[in-house]
């Protein structure tokens, strides 16, 4: 038989093993040119890990840390042998001369030590596609103003995730998601300099960013916006619940490729549009006024 067996050690340096955290073992399938989990263990309190009895193929080696960890937070999701990304990542196979001390060094987020002015960057990615349904369990990496990986996340069923605690500074969002040809050539980069909501589309080859909302007002924004019916066949209103007395305000009608097809100024809280000549699909309501923007998602029937 063909079959093998690989082991070795989660580290988070050459002596000090992760006390709690779990070795996921990916199988490439070459036929469909996919990536899936093929099995899933946990690292014992000395950072062993094993997988027996695997069948012929190529394989790549994640660990990941445990919330409970004392290390979770200060180190990423890490491929073996100390890689962040999927496809940078080494392989293993049955024709390897060493199965064993397959060791795993974390990588480490030290790039920032906190003090001064510290911000949030939430957001919400969806597919640029004609269904525009929101993108569910997808890794993110965060840099920092020097291009150092500092901070992951995974967006929810919704699509939504978040980054806390960062610094001033450009930040941008690179993508591990298997399957995809995402290759973070040109990963999407967000200017902080307070607490940030942005949009994101998720094309075949690259993440987009597609509308940022910053500071509280637009926050508050974001929270009071709603557009309904929601889908409908092309009469919908749109409404800011919040909007101030005199305030200067137009909603703008947009596609997934960001193409402007209508906008309407807005005189009070409510605005009642007629779409019925738009094709069937997906596209962004975005209200605009003097205190910012913030758009969202309507679907036409």
């Amino acid at each position: 038989t063909l079959n093998f067996d690989v082991s070795g050690r989660v580290l988070i340096d050459s002596l000090t093993p992760l006390d709690a955290g779990t070795v996921q073992l990916l199988k490439r399938d070459i036929a469909n040119d996919s990536l899936h989990l093929f099995s899933e263990t946990n690292a014992d309190a000395a950072g062993n890990y094993s997988f027996a009895n695997i069948p012929p193929g190529i394989f790549y080696l994640k660990a990941l840390l445990d919330s409970t960890s004392a290390y979770f937070g200060n180190y990423l999701p890490t491929y073996y042998r100390s890689d962040l990304l999927w496809y940078e990542a080494n392989t293993i196979n049955q024709c390897d001369t060493n199965q064993f001390y397959r060791n795993i060094f974390l990588v480490h987020t030290d790039s920032f030590a906190g003090g001064g002015d510290v911000f949030k960057l939430a957001g919400i990615v969806h597919w640029a596609d004609a269904t525009a349904d929101p993108v569910a369990n997808m890794d993110l990496l965060l840099t920092d103003a020097n291009g150092h990986f500092f901070r992951h996340a995974k967006t929810g069923g919704d699509g939504r995730f978040e980054f806390e605690n960062l610094p001033p500074g450009d930040h941008a969002i690179f993508v591990d998601w298997w399957n995809s040809q995402v290759d973070n050539a040109l990963p999407p980069v967000v200017p902080l300099a307070g607490d940030v909501t942005a949009n994101f589309l998720l094309h075949s080859d690259r993440l987009e960013v597609t509308g940022v909302v910053s500071g509280a007002a637009e926050l508050e924004m974001e929270a009071s916006l709603q557009v309904f019916p929601n889908p409908s066949r092309g009469v919908l209103q749109v409404e800011m619940s919040n909007r101030t007395s005199g305030e200067k305000a137009e909603v703008q009608v947009a596609d997934l490729l960001g193409n402007v097809l209508r906008r309407e100024k807005v005189a009070g809280e409510r605005v009642s549009l007629r779409l019925e000549e738009l094709a069937a699909g997906v596209y962004f309501i975005t209200w605009k006024s003097e205190r910012g923007e913030v758009s969202a998602k309507w679907v036409k029937k």
